[in-house]
């Protein structure tokens, strides 16, 4: 998902880290806040289940508090005078709707874990329920752990050419998926699921960072507002479509699902490559602009 605050208060090298470090502390808190909320339910029923809910909504108090002590960003950027376009510069910008289009396609393999790969493992590799369970803290820790160095490896080089790459590490995890229930059995399917789901994050891990970032620096700083929220939008459709998809492809069979993944996060990631012919240089690999015009922009 993109984060539009980051994007505002920082600029360059330094809106990549910080980027970096929302994702890790974003997926931490998921992870920790999973565990703390079985914790509770497991603790005492419905109380367990009230005291999370307390819980839940003082964290969000403070995080509103946090969020309000935020300094404002004054000074933003404006197009050029009398400009208008809104939505219809963003629709107008073909590049732009490469990289939301290739979004798109590969955000069907981050939805898989969370719908599809429960209800897989649990019926068609024959994993316990708490298994399954213990595939998503996998993801979860090592995505909170790993996000930031990772991102500071893939932002060196070209954005594009990392994401395409973190789509295809997809697309062997899922090939990898397709076959366990012909090759493992007991105590190896459980090693072999573990490696899998390593593989899978590490796909994640490297598709990240570069994509968010890219969507993000391609934006004009006038109509970056409007540019991100075309970009989420591919992460929203995305979500709405996904369970039907995914329920019909788990229905079809053992291996349907997993090929027809492969198969979107691949033609995501020849779109990223493609896209790359065409978005400015500064936007690919992250350089600075050819024609520096102010102070700021050359420290930047």
């Amino acid at each position: 998902m993109t984060s539009i605050g980051p994007a505002s208060i920082a600029e360059g090298a330094e809106r990549d880290r910080l980027l970096a470090w929302d994702r890790s502390l974003r997926n931490a808190g998921m992870g920790f806040g999973s565990l703390a909320a079985a914790g509770m339910l497991a603790w005492n029923g419905s109380a367990g289940f009230i005291s999370a809910a307390m819980v839940l909504a003082a964290v969000f108090a403070i995080a509103a508090v946090l969020v309000a002590r935020i300094p404002a960003v004054h000074g933003a950027a404006r197009g050029p005078e009398g400009t208008r376009d809104g939505y219809r510069q963003v629709l107008a910008d073909r590049p732009y709707l490469l990289i939301t289009a290739a979004n798109f396609l590969i955000a069907f393999g981050y939805t898989t874990q969370a719908i599809a790969l429960p209800i897989f493992l649990t019926r068609d590799v024959g994993l316990p329920d708490a298994l399954a369970g213990a595939v998503f803290a996998l993801n979860t820790f090592l995505v909170a752990a790993l996000g930031v160095p990772v991102a500071r490896l893939t932002l060196r080089g070209r954005r594009t050419r990392a994401a395409a790459s973190g789509a295809v590490i997809f697309a062997l995890s899922f090939a990898a998926f397709a076959v366990l229930p012909q090759l493992t059995s007991g105590t190896g399917a459980i090693v072999a699921v573990l490696a899998v789901a390593v593989l899978y994050t590490v796909g994640e891990l490297v598709h990240s960072a570069p994509s968010q970032s890219l969507s993000i620096q391609a934006a004009p700083d006038h109509l970056r507002g409007r540019y991100l929220s075309t970009y989420q939008l591919s992460w929203s459709v995305c979500r709405t479509i996904a369970p039907m998809l995914l329920g019909f492809l788990l229905d079809a069979g053992r291996w349907h699902l997993w090929t027809v993944l492969a198969l979107l996060v691949l033609t995501g990631a020849t779109i990223l490559l493609c896209a790359e012919r065409v978005l400015p240089a500064h936007v690919v690999s992250g350089a600075r602009r050819a024609t520096v015009t102010t102070p700021q922009e050359v420290r930047t």
